[in-house]
């Protein structure tokens, strides 16, 4: 049987656990940027892509070329949110019971903007 000032001493002792990583820090962060529409703020899709490793521009021409199906006024949105999906599905794999959600929200922002059902977003930017 545990003491009460055993207990609270290991909440206090484990609240270096509690605290997210800078991975989980950097995907709130990210997360944070989602509107009510599921689509994500900010026109860095580029730098976004670039900082998880992949070809920024050429990955924004692909997700473009896809984004043009849509109408022009929410193309530069469209594109933002797709590069977001991109950099969850390649970085953050790992932490997706965290993202699932906002996925989905985004998913369905896509869908109606293109009108057609997004398939898997990995593929958008394949070779």
């Amino acid at each position: 049987i545990w003491s009460l000032k055993q207990v609270i001493s290991g909440i206090f002792n484990s609240e270096q656990a509690l605290m997210p990583d800078a991975q989980q820090q950097q995907l709130l962060q990210l997360l944070s940027r989602q509107n009510a529409d599921g689509s994500f703020n900010g026109n860095d899709a580029a730098e976004l892509l670039d900082s998880c490793g992949l070809n920024g521009m050429a990955t924004c021409t692909k997700l473009e070329a896809y984004a043009s199906q849509a109408n022009a006024a929410e193309r530069s949105q469209l594109v933002q949110t797709l590069a977001v999906l991109v950099l969850l599905q390649h970085s953050y794999a790992a932490l997706k019971d965290q993202w699932q959600r906002a996925e989905k929200k985004a998913r369905r922002y896509v869908d109606h903007a293109v009108g057609a059902k997004l398939g898997a977003v990995m593929d958008l930017v394949a070779a």
